[in-house]
């Protein structure tokens, strides 16, 4: 047994070298002279390394997005997500000539957080439910992006905004759009799982205050609508347990509330719950978007966008009901229009900050 470390390390360094022999015979001269290049430039970070593989990036001026390749050592094969119509690439070259060298980029500039991102946020245009994309800094205001964040002249203004592959995919469908933000109907291409949570999380950030002050308004029960079972923050807090959020509590809670949220009047609190259960009604089309793309269903992750379902129809009925009952007076009209459309504000805000006060 005490020559098995040995045999392994022998071993290893035996696949490495056959792996770089395989490449280096089938790359074209100029690939792999790119290769060596990128090597010389300790463009390539080791990421990941298991039994008989191991994953890299590779930093290159061509692409935003470093191209991850890994190198499957006992087959001799190699794969790399850069897209290109050569085989072997020069990332797979520069990836096994680091490797064998073992030099490599710093890796705790990989593991670092950027110093800026790109940011995903919910808005409104013209009716619209729009997803708009920001450069999100840590204590500076979000700062709209415009144009193509793959573009020469985006990368060169912010360095320091690494993009990801998802950055990347929905850049392409904002540019399909001729638009800086992208419409309901192309949610569907955009949305990431990230993007997802992040939404969900400002969703619960700003209702589960909110509804805990229309909770306290009493006189519900003999007005109709049924708060209890319109309430959304249990079903936001059930999304996000199933995406493994388990720390809600503790998620940021929106404080720029409508000022009739902590003392709420049975007319107010309508004006707010008709904007409420009023974005219900096109919540469906968000709900299969989210089945297309992510494949989260209402049973798992998806009860907050599907709301009522079946029944949405029926329970909208049922408030308009209550509300008609209840306005009968132009001061009572007044009071719920107004809460209706500072409730829409507010939320609008809270959306359009990233969760985050102003």
């Amino acid at each position: 047994m005490s020559g098995t470390p040995a045999k392994f390390f022998n071993d290893s360094r035996a696949k490495h070298a056959a792996m770089l022999d395989a490449v280096r015979k089938a790359c074209l001269p100029a690939i792999w002279s790119q290769g060596v290049k990128l090597a010389r430039e300790n463009a390539v970070s080791r990421t990941a390394e298991g039994k008989g593989e191991a994953t890299f990036r590779v930093r290159a001026a061509t692409h935003p997005v470093a191209p991850t390749v890994t190198l499957y050592f006992s087959d001799e094969e190699w794969s790399c997500d850069c897209g290109g119509k050569v085989d072997p690439c020069p990332h797979v070259a520069a990836a096994t000539i680091a490797n064998e060298s073992g030099t490599f980029g710093t890796e705790a500039a990989e593991a670092a957080p950027p110093a800026a991102k790109v940011g995903y946020r919910l808005g409104t245009r013209e009716g619209r439910l729009t997803l708009a994309r920001v450069i999100a800094r840590a204590g500076k205001p979000d700062e709209a992006i415009r144009g193509s964040v793959a573009s020469d002249a985006f990368r060169i203004k912010n360095k320091d905004l690494p993009a990801t592959h998802e950055d990347i995919r929905i850049d392409r469908v904002v540019a399909s759009t001729s638009l800086d933000r992208i419409p309901l109907e192309r949610m569907s291409d955009a949305i990431t799982l990230g993007t997802y949570h992040q939404t969900l999380a400002r969703f619960h950030g700003f209702y589960r205050p909110l509804e805990v002050g229309m909770q306290s308004v009493g006189e519900w029960a003999d007005r109709g609508p049924d708060f209890a079972g319109r309430r959304k923050t249990q079903l936001l807090e059930a999304d996000l347990r199933a995406l493994s959020v388990g720390y809600t509590a503790e998620l940021l809670l929106c404080t720029d509330l409508p000022p009739h949220a902590m003392v709420a009047t049975v007319a107010t609190a309508f004006g707010c719950l008709y904007m409420l259960e009023g974005a219900t009604l096109d919540r469906h089309v968000i709900s299969r978007a989210l089945e297309k793309s992510l494949g989260i269903t209402p049973q798992a992750g998806g009860q907050f966008f599907y709301g009522y379902g079946e029944r949405t129809g029926k329970m909208w009925q049922v408030f308009g009901a209550a509300l008609t009952s209840f306005a009968v007076t132009p001061y009572d009209h007044d009071e719920i229009v107004s809460a209706a459309e500072d409730t829409f504000t507010k939320l609008h805000r809270w959306n359009e900050t990233g969760g985050r006060h102003q």
